[in-house]
């Protein structure tokens, strides 16, 4: 199968799925809007989920999903109207949908609240504005720039072409397959991404971050949760306050922080700066094109480097354990300082309160 056969292949089935789901789901009513190949799609709800897929007519769909305690309920716009404000804007270029509550401090038992939520059908080159108080968002199969939010829920976004700028005030982001730079922010939840071709900047005051299969440069950070990445193909950036590091099978200049956490890396080539201040460090270098800096307050470093290269030598610790052939310089009890090999990159080991194992393969 060549690739024009793979990639037909691959459209067919995301508008098989799209619109078999269609079919199957139930809703209250739905409104058709005609507009161009490449509209700008913009909706404002309260409660309710958010569903965007795509979809090969120059028509954007939208099904109204009403329920109370979970039980969909058969109404129309009319009868909807009656306690939510209705707003569409539209033109061949433009949808707006916009959805507010009538009385919004009316006390009411929890369990007759209305929620409303889309599922919206539109075509490939769409770009999307959505703005949830409280539901998650789910955008698939789009080749345009998507800006998503939501106030209290998950946001779930894959096989995008285009800018991906996500944020949640609470709740995880899941981003898969995408083909432009991410933005990923939420303040309190899980951060996952997988597959991204493109630039990655993001933060959680709250969560872990899981990292697959990137190719861009990375800046990611944590307040309260591990970090873990593979297969990072640019230069990387990870901080966390707390949590543990992983990185493996990665390549560029890396920097890792942890202010209380382990550090380990795996099959890595480029440069590396690690520090930790309450932890140990741990890895191996496959290919050192640059300086090696790694230090821990509070713990050990062990670390293996590629044979006969030539280094500069600055190793700290409360015990050094390492082979010094043709080495020149200083060894002492807790300190070498000197070069192996003619000299080279910096290798720079700082254990203040652990040993420093120092290895070559």
């Amino acid at each position: 199968m060549n690739k024009t056969q793979f990639n037909f292949l691959l459209i067919f089935c995301v508008l098989l799925s799209a619109e078999s789901f269609s079919q199957n789901r139930k809703y209250s009513f739905n409104e058709v809007y005609r507009v161009s190949d490449s509209p700008s799609l913009r909706i404002n709800s309260g409660d309710g989920d958010v569903d965007v897929y795509p979809s090969e007519k120059n028509e954007i769909e939208v099904f109204y999903i009403v329920e109370r305690n979970r039980e969909l309920l058969k109404v129309s716009r009319e009868d909807l109207e009656e306690d939510f404000t209705i707003e569409i804007s539209s033109s061949n270029d433009f949808l707006e949908i916009s959805v507010k509550q009538k009385y919004q401090y009316r006390l009411m038992d929890w369990r007759d609240r209305i929620n409303i939520s889309f599922e919206i059908y539109t075509p490939f080159k769409t770009s999307c504005n959505i703005n949830c108080s409280d539901g998650d968002v789910r955008v698939k199969g789009l080749k345009a720039n998507q800006k998503l939010r939501s106030s209290d829920g998950d946001i779930d976004a894959s096989k995008i072409t285009g800018r991906v700028d996500v944020r949640t005030s609470d709740g995880d982001i899941y981003l898969n397959r995408i083909v432009g730079d991410v933005e990923p922010i939420t303040s309190d939840g899980d951060i996952k991404l997988r597959t991204i071709d493109g630039n990655v900047d993001g933060r959680t005051s709250d969560g872990d971050v899981d990292l697959l299969d990137i190719k861009g440069e990375v800046s990611l950070v944590t307040s309260d949760g591990d970090l873990n990445a593979e297969n990072i193909n640019g230069d990387t950036r990870l901080t966390t306050s707390d949590g543990d590091i992983r990185l493996s099978q990665s390549q560029g200049d890396m920097v890792l922080n942890t202010s209380d956490g382990s550090i380990s890396f795996r099959d890595l080539s480029g440069s590396l700066k690690a520090r930790t201040s309450d932890g140990q460090i741990k890895g191996n270098m496959l290919k050192l094109e640059a300086d090696l800096e790694l230090r821990t307050s509070d713990g050990s470093i062990a670390v293996t480097v590629p044979d006969s290269m030539g280094l500069d030598l600055l190793l700290r610790g409360e015990t050094i354990r390492t082979e010094l052939d043709n080495f020149s310089g200083t060894s002492r009890d807790h300190i070498v300082e000197g070069q192996v090999n003619g000299g080279g990159s910096l290798v720079s080991l700082h254990a203040s309160g652990g040993s420093v194992s120092l290895l070559y393969e």
